[in-house]
Order: C-alpha cells, then sequence, then structure tokens
C-alpha cells in the first residue's frame, strides 16, 4: 500500500484529520498549497533527503524565510507521522529541516506608531482597533472578536480570552487594564450614532467594538501606513513593537508576558531575545541604583 499511495494524498488525508481540531486549519492549507506541487505526486520512496533540502532551497530563493520553509516541511512531517500510526506506510522518512534562525522582526518606533495611528483618523473602526492593538498588546483576532460585553470601562479592564469551544487551542489571551484616557475614547467612540445599528441607539453588549475582519483592518493598516510613510506595518508588528517598546522602558518581563497573553515568561525571553546591549540599560541602572 505505501509504495502506491502518494504524498499529496497523505496531506490531503491530514488536512482532513485536523479539521476540527485546531483553531487555524487554513495555516495547514497555506503549507499544503506550496507542498502539494512539488511533492504531490510523489510515492513515499521517491521522498528523499535531497528532494527536501531541494524543496527547501527553491523556497528561500523566491524570498521566502527559512522559517517559513520549516512550518511546511513541519506539516509534511506530521502528515507522514500520521499515516504511519494509521498504518498506511511503515516508516516515516527523516525530514531535513531549516534551521529555525532567528527573525530580526521590524520595530516601529513611537513616532512611527503616533504617524500610522494618526492616519487611521478617517476610518473610526480601524482608529478603534490600532488604538486597542496598541493599549492591550493583543492579537488581531482577538481584538476583532472584541464585544462590548469584555469591555468593563468601569473596572477599566478589557477581557480578550474567547469563549469559543476552540479556546484553550488558541494562542494565549489575557485580561488587561486600560487608562482613562482609552475608558474616554471608548465611551465617545461606543455611543457614535454613526457607528451602531440605527441611528442614535446604544452598542449592545455582544456586539463587536470594532466590527471589521481581520482582512479588512490589515488592508486598512496598509493604507494608512503608506499615506504616514512608515513601511512594513502590520498587525502583528504593532503588537511586536508594543511589546518592546514596553522592554526598553523597562517595564519587567513578567509583565509584558502577562500582557501578550504568553504561556510562559520563556516564551516571552526567547521571542525578544533579539533586544540588544543598550536595551537593557533600564536594568543595569536599577541594579546601580540598589547598589549604592
Amino acid at each position: 500500500m505505501s509504495r502506491r499511495i502518494t504524498i499529496g494524498r497523505l496531506l490531503s488525508t491530514y488536512l482532513q484529520d485536523r479539521n476540527g481540531v485546531v483553531v487555524r486549519l487554513d495555516r495547514i492549507q497555506t503549507s499544503i498549497d506550496h507542498l502539494e506541487p512539488v511533492f504531490g505526486n510523489m510515492k513515499l520512496s521517491e521522498l528523499t533527503r535531497s528532494a527536501v533540502q531541494g524543496y527547501t532551497a527553491a523556497r528561500v530563493k523566491t524570498g521566502v524565510q527559512p522559517q517559513t520553509a520549516r512550518r511546511e516541511l513541519v506539516t509534511l512531517r506530521a502528515a507522514l507521522r500520521l499515516a504511519w500510526r494509521d498504518g498506511v506506510i511503515d516508516r516515516v522518512p527523516p525530514i531535513p529541516m531549516p534551521s529555525k534562525g532567528r527573525c530580526r522582526e521590524r520595530v516601529l518606533s513611537a513616532q512611527e506608531i503616533r504617524a500610522v495611528l494618526a492616519a487611521t483618523a478617517v476610518r473610526p473602526r480601524c482608529h478603534a482597533f490600532l488604538r486597542l492593538l496598541i493599549a492591550t498588546c493583543g492579537r488581531a483576532a482577538a481584538v476583532c472578536e472584541l464585544t462590548w460585553a469584555q469591555v468593563d470601562l468601569e473596572r477599566r479592564t478589557i477581557d480578550l480570552r474567547s469563549s469559543s469551544p476552540m479556546a484553550p487551542r488558541m494562542k494565549g489571551r489575557a485580561v488587561v487594564p486600560i487608562t482613562a484616557e482609552l475608558v474616554t475614547f471608548l465611551r465617545a467612540y461606543r455611543n457614535a450614532p454613526d457607528l451602531q445599528t440605527g441611528r442614535g441607539r446604544r452598542a449592545a453588549p455582544g456586539q463587536r467594538v470594532v466590527g471589521l475582519a481581520v482582512t479588512t483592518v490589515r488592508q486598512h493598516l496598509a493604507e494608512a501606513a503608506a499615506i504616514a510613510g512608515v513601511a512594513g506595518v502590520t498587525p502583528h508588528v504593532i503588537r511586536h513593537s508594543v511589546a518592546t517598546q514596553m522592554l526598553r522602558a523597562g517595564v519587567p518581563l513578567a509583565m509584558v508576558s502577562k500582557m501578550l497573553g504568553h504561556a510562559s515568561v520563556a516564551i516571552t525571553a526567547d521571542v525578544y531575545g533579539h533586544l540588544d546591549t543598550q536595551d537593557l540599560m533600564p536594568a543595569a541602572s536599577i541594579l546601580d541604583a540598589w547598589a549604592r
């Protein structure tokens, strides 16, 4: 059986198996979309180390990062392991993985973030999304899914956690405090007649605060960034930039980790291990003062 079955069939079976199990099935689908043209018609015996290494080299040559090729190959390996556990194939061939490397992501300055924020003013919903993204350090999906029931303007907190049955499988989301200034903005935004269903109607608790899809806010942000003359702006880059600026300002790693919704401080330390020596100066200053 394993001699006749194609890699494409194994990938298809794996995708079906993950449906209803993972939150972002589209990510697996995207990986398969890249793997299929190269490996789809291959038999297991044809899946050699050189074939996999050739795939990685070809992907990198097109401009993708090695981490992206690695993520795609992880999908291939997972499909093979599922087939082996199900007895469809009798072995899992070695899949040489490109190095994880360390992606030095773009970090926006405070001035760049303010410029993009100003450029979104003409689109109130996108402007609200960006203000919430900056204030909560949340993920784009969490901010877009946020309902008014999760916003406590009296206690000045926002609960980004999801009520979806898939929530335990989602990346971490946090309950975060918000400033008095943001509370004032959200009150005015919530009561703006032209943003609600029907003029003059107050936003319902279950109504979404932003009311835009992630793809839409990505597009609007890109357009605002172009107007502001700031390159490389995405929701993730803004989240990453805000977290980096907090760490540079001396906010303890544990606090930043809590804001980001990371499962552990170790994850935060690994992601933000790119900080330069000078970025650690606040910590050095604290130690110097303590030793006096």
